[in-house]
């Protein structure tokens, strides 16, 4: 019963890894393109406002007020996005696990809490 259960573990947790690996990768793309995108934005921005003579900040405000009113309702879809998870930290961990693992379920086709409970069945064994 050990063996079989510790050959599916090692063939889930192999699996496990390397979703993560792509996970993160995906995740540090995303991270370094906006803060590409922030950058670019200031440093434009500082651009035409003093080192082009006919940009000014008359033309230049407008942009960066919509850009700034941009964030601010992206941030209000992500607040609404998480409404239901109440606000300390252990519900929003809670609230994050159960999309990881209904995203890797959809996505993947790996099932965390078979994940899990194949862990906690190695541990009971080894007791």
């Amino acid at each position: 019963m050990k063996l079989t259960t510790q050959a599916e573990f090692d063939q889930l947790e192999t699996r496990r890894v390397e979703i993560e690996a792509k996970e993160f990768a995906l995740h540090r793309m995303k991270v370094s393109a906006m803060a590409a995108f922030f950058t670019a934005q200031f440093g434009l921005g500082y651009y035409t406002i003093f080192c082009v003579p006919w940009l000014g900040w008359d033309l230049v405000e407008p942009v960066t007020y919509t850009i700034g009113q941009g964030s601010f309702i992206l941030g209000l879809l992500i607040v609404m996005r998480n409404r239901g998870a109440g606000i300390e930290y252990s519900e929003l961990e809670q609230l994050y696990s159960r999309t990881k693992r209904k995203k890797w379920l959809k996505k993947y086709n790996f099932d965390l809490k078979r994940h899990a409970f194949l862990k906690r069945k190695l541990e009971r064994i080894e007791e």
